[in-house]
């Protein structure tokens, strides 16, 4: 993947440094970073060197946003205080290439935008485009064990070492942002609005997909009744247009108790994981989901499902500052991994 060139451009000297200095530590692999403290070194830039992919404006460089944007350079206008923009304006951005942002808010959540604006150049469109076989894998739990998503999103995250990755939540109420600190922004509300308005394609889907290092993931519907609102064929739409119109090579679906056609779409996957736990209680429900799933998909599932017994509890889980790395460098991702890498799957 070619890196993201990205013009870092504001009279506020300490902002300016912090935000390059960010980009550096942080995000080097995939982004490169050029700073500008004035307007007249951003325009003789733009004319003496290659144009960057993106331009993130701050304070002082506001009156150059149109220059900028007749070059057709996608521009991340950050702003320092107001009400921001109209839902009309967003939804302009969806075609566009230029947004805008308040300037104080987590990096991640400004990142993203850059990484979608980016996308807008021809060469990063063709690039999400190249279609190839989607991998399907579901994660379920028939007692809703409590460590259904630490066990999915562990699994997204090693996968993710060796292929290209994007992690679906389904679940209601999952608490996903606030246990990994996400940033709020689009989830697969939007995504289904675009779906079934016929407006969804690689450019506005792009702009739901966040990264968390070498996984892509999307955020889970805001309101869980819209749940219950998703039928089987909407399912198989967004895995199609998954496999046609992304370069996603595996998607990870951890899937909830509120979704009403959840057995069919564990009839897309191409393996799943049942999560359970030891004992009779247990393994009367485990009997009891799997004969259900075997009636509605008519014996093809054996082959397909591999049951984990997960011996471990949310209460080992703790507020570090970075739960993906709690949980993939402790006993509980030596465990995940070993089903993954150890003939589990």
């Amino acid at each position: 993947m070619n890196k993201i060139e990205v013009a870092v451009c504001d009279t506020d000297d300490v902002y300016r440094e912090r935000f390059v200095a960010y980009l550096v530590e942080r995000r080097a692999e995939d982004m490169s970073v050029h700073a500008f403290s004035t307007q007249e070194s951003l325009l003789r830039g733009l004319t003496e060197e290659k144009q960057p992919d993106v331009i993130v404006a701050g304070g002082g460089f506001e009156t150059v946003a149109e220059t900028v944007r007749d070059q057709g350079i996608p521009l991340l206008l950050l702003y320092q205080e107001g009400a921001g923009q109209t839902g009309e304006e967003k939804e302009e951005e969806q075609t566009s290439r230029f947004s805008m942002m308040f300037r104080y808010q987590p990096m991640e959540a400004i990142l993203h935008e850059v990484w979608v604006l980016a996308a807008a150049n021809k060469r990063e469109t063709e690039k999400w485009m190249i279609p190839g076989r989607l991998e399907v894998i579901g994660v379920c739990s028939p007692m809703s064990h409590e460590m259904q998503m630490p066990f999915s999103v562990v699994l997204a995250k090693i996968l993710a070492e060796g292929r290209r990755v994007i992690y679906v939540n389904l679940m209601e109420h999952s608490g996903m942002q606030e246990l990994f600190g996400l940033p709020d922004g689009y989830d697969m509300g939007d995504i289904w609005i675009r779906l079934r308005n016929r407006k969804l394609t690689p450019e506005t889907f792009r702009q739901c997909v966040y990264e968390a290092g070498e996984m892509y993931y999307i955020l889970p519907f805001e309101n869980p009744e819209d749940l219950q609102e998703v039928s089987d064929a909407e399912c198989k739409e967004f895995l199609t247009f998954l496999e046609e119109q992304t370069e996603f090579e595996v998607i990870v679906l951890d899937m909830g108790g509120g979704l009403a056609h959840a057995a069919g779409l564990l009839g897309y996957c191409t393996s799943i994981y049942c999560l359970t736990k030891t004992g009779f209680y247990y393994q009367c429900r485990l009997n009891s989901f799997t004969d259900y799933l075997s009636r509605r998909m008519e014996g093809q599932l054996t082959e397909r499902m591999h049951v984990v017994q997960l011996p471990f509890s949310a209460r080992q889980i703790h507020d570090s500052g970075d739960t993906f790395r709690q949980l993939i460098w402790s006993e509980f991702g030596d465990y995940v991994r070993e089903q993954i890498l150890g003939g589990g799957m």
